[in-house]
């Protein structure tokens, strides 16, 4: 233990004299944990109470030749002690996932069976991070993620959560006393083992920026309107966190443990609160002024503070997303510029004798001297340009000289300021999938090409981006194909698939890509005066194809290859149709706005049944079924669902909270799969699933807060399916179903 005395200003060193920072000095080996056995992989050793593996009397191996001889990761010496290797998995890739010291795919899971596909290892954007120790570094983000990084690989916690959530703060005093605080008041904690919910005294539900552990079981939790929580170990579960008296209406964005029991908070309105813990009274620290004159107001869940060397630093942004960078404050009570004031640093922390400051497009670190030792930009020749810049929102100590960063759309990187190098471990996600399709486990999904989701493709340079699914001995992963660039403003919104290696990809200004075999070709449909998109088709390579063209009455039909189209017309009053599938060239089915459905059947097309909608039906669906038969689903506005099968009246179903449902899909057991999202203003992914022979869906779990854009899945040998869903800023996550 080391104590270094705190130098902020005359007033807070009256309220907390004789102060001492305190930090435990980082383990000198690595452990490994026990088994799910409760036994250690190497026979010599004893499995713990605390989890971990301790030696008798053993000869240690050299792991100098074991690394020598491994991919990556971590090795045992046989005796409780190991080495870190130092080699790190290519970008993709993680450690120890299938096999030891082998990279490989990972799989990270949420406890309903979604397994993040892209961007690996996961798409949410992290918004905070807390080391334990050297095998448990915990980030807390969107979609309900708590992600551990175990030294090597990925995983999720299994929160119970009933409802979507974000966590914005993380914290603990060791792997088996954390904390975990988001949306609607939400604590969670954690022993080791158990995650449990705890309740507030108050039944006013706010947003919790941040959490503080301290020892004894006591926490501090501070969040918007000038909430702050403490935690009193032995109240009831349900009434554990109680209100603590502040004079601030502001959020408080960031908690920082002083010694002496002394806790600091600091106000979007730049002001600094102190707290002694048994008095449950913040009380603001007195003529400090904001620093670099601006107040601060960090992005939601970003780390303000951090204490090195008996100095405190503060970073963000000023109001109105003008940039302050870094500040330390000096003895005198004024601040001083601690990195370039042209920065937005949304993460402060310390790692050794370094601090860390990271944020929007940089990762800057300031050495003992608070000289910038490094900036680590994104590397040479990084696939994120144009008006992106990564976003580090949090980071953590791996070891010294090392630090894990995560942040905006599942971004994540291994830094290392002292080689100057920036290792990426995920690009994130940043472009639209909106539309998924393939036959077989080599699908390809159709991406956006927007650039920018908030502009569009303004000045005309999306570039279209094609998501190719690449089977791999390490695990399947996604590659993205960018080399086909047509010129102009051209997006991806449609896919269809009829064989291994025969897709189309359908654009906007009547483009589109094909692929035969190896081969990719480009065309243009040839169509003008069309303002939409072709957004759907179907087809048989020696039967014909149907493509849809966006906001027109009429389809487009080649009939005997790609260079005989032909508008035909169909019956109706005109209406725009969105949808089209079929399961044979006398057999298709095509769906429109005002709950249109026709379905063309002994050579000309007529309305099976009328639907009883008038809200826009967006796609349909259909499959051969195993048990004979066949069906066939449509699915749009307002969650409406219209469903025609070869026997049986047809039926029709109205979703809960009437989400705005963007695809279907059908499997050979004639489960039937709708995607969309519940809020056209508030992105809120929706997925539900019917599976037997009634008409009610049963939404399945989710945690998403961006708009689906498509479901697919494929039939399994054994009746079952993995169905995937696909959405905005790339996401994709897979789940196998029976």
């Amino acid at each position: 233990m080391r104590g270094e005395r705190l130098h902020l200003l005359a007033a807070l060193a009256a309220l907390f004299v004789g102060a001492w920072l305190a930090a435990c000095p980082l383990p000198s080996h690595v452990r490994y944990r026990c088994e799910s056995t409760g036994t250690c992989a190497q026979a010599e050793h004893t499995c713990a109470a605390d989890g971990y593996c301790y030696p008798g009397a053993c000869t240690p191996r050299d792991t100098a030749a074991q690394c020598a001889q491994v991919e990556c990761g971590l090795v045992s010496d046989g005796c409780g002690g190991g080495a870190d290797c130092g080699k790190w998995c290519p970008e993709g890739l993680e450690c120890g996932v299938a096999s030891p010291n082998l990279c490989g795919t990972p799989r990270v899971c949420t406890a309903a069976g979604w397994c993040w596909e892209n961007p690996l290892p996961q798409g949410a954007t992290l918004y905070n991070a807390f080391r334990a120790d050297e095998r448990h570094l915990w980030f807390v983000g969107d979609l309900g993620t708590v992600l551990l990084f175990d030294g090597e690989k990925s995983s999720l916690e299994p929160l119970p959560l009933s409802s979507p959530a974000t966590f914005y703060g993380v914290h603990g005093t060791s792997r088996t006393d954390l904390y975990v605080v988001g949306t609607g008041g939400l604590i969670f904690h954690f022993d080791g083992a158990t995650w449990t919910k705890e309740g507030i005294s108050t039944a006013v539900p706010t947003t919790l920026r941040a959490v503080l552990a301290l020892p004894d079981g006591k926490a501090v939790a501070v969040g918007e309107g000038g909430r702050a929580l403490y935690r009193e170990p032995a109240a009831p579960v349900e009434r554990r966190w109680r209100e603590a008296t502040t004079d601030v209406t502001a959020t408080l964005v960031d908690v920082l443990a002083l010694p002496d029991a002394g806790v600091l908070a600091l106000s979007e309105a730049g002001r600094l609160l102190a707290m002694r813990a048994d008095q449950l009274a913040w009380t603001t620290v007195p003529g400090l002024a904001a620093p670099f004159q601006y107040s601060v107001t960090l992005d939601l869940g970003a780390k303000a503070m951090a204490v090195r060397n008996g100095r405190l630093y503060v970073g963000g942004t000023a109001g109105g997303g003008a940039r302050i960078g870094l500040a330390r404050l000096e003895d005198d009570g004024g601040w001083q510029a601690a990195s370039d004031a042209g920065r937005e640093v949304l993460d402060v922390f310390v790692a050794g004798d370094e601090v860390w400051a990271v944020g929007r497009g940089v990762a800057q670190v300031l050495d003992v001297n608070d000289v910038a030792s490094v900036n680590l930009g994104p590397p040479a020749g990084s696939p994120v340009s144009g008006p992106y810049v990564w976003e580090w929102r949090a980071g953590a100590a791996l070891k010294p000289g090392e630090a894990l960063l995560g942040g905006a759309r599942g971004v994540m990187a291994v830094a290392r300021p002292g080689a100057g190098q920036l290792l990426m471990r995920s690009s994130g996600s940043q472009r639209d999938v909106n539309a998924v399709c393939g036959f077989g486990p080599g699908a390809l999904y159709g991406a956006s090409t927007v650039d920018n989701p908030q502009t569009g493709c303004g000045g005309g340079n999306c570039r279209p981006r094609v998501l190719e699914r690449i089977e791999a001995p390490g695990g399947a992963y996604w590659r993205s194909r960018d080399t086909m660039e047509l010129g102009g403003t051209v997006e991806l919104l449609g896919c269809y698939a009829y064989g291994p290696d025969r897709v189309w990809l359908m654009g906007n200004d009547s483009k589109f890509f094909y692929q035969e075999g190896a081969n990719w070709s480009y065309g243009d449909f040839g169509f003008t005066g069309i303002t939409g998109a072709y957004v759907a088709g179907w087809g048989l390579p020696d039967a014909g194809y149907t493509f849809l063209r966006a906001g027109e009455a009429t389809l487009n039909e080649s009939p005997d290859g790609l260079d005989n189209w032909q508008e035909v017309s169909v019956p109706g009053p005109g209406r725009p149709l969105n949808g089209v599938w079929g399961l044979g060239v006398e057999d298709r089915m095509l769906v429109g706005e005002d709950g249109v459905v026709l379905q063309y059947s002994q050579g000309q097309w007529q309305q099976p049944a009328p639907t009883g909608f008038t809200e826009h039906l967006n796609a349909v669906h259909g499959a051969l079924l195993r048990a004979g038969g066949q069906r066939y689903v449509a699915a749009g506005e307002g969650g409406r669902v219209f469903a025609l099968e070869t026997a049986g009246v047809p039926w029709t179903a109205s979703l809960q909270g009437g989400p705005r449902l963007t695809s279907s899909w059908v499997s050979a057991s004639g489960a039937a799969w709708v995607a969309g999202y519940l809020d056209q203003a508030t992105p809120s992914a929706f997925v539900a699933r019917q599976a037997g022979p009634q008409a009610s869906f049963e939404p399945v779990p989710l945690h998403a807060d961006r708009r689906l854009r498509g479901v697919f899945g494929l039939d399994l040998p054994d009746g079952g399916a993995s169905v995937w869903v696909a959405g905005e800023e790339g996401m994709i996550l897979r789940r196998d179903t029976p």
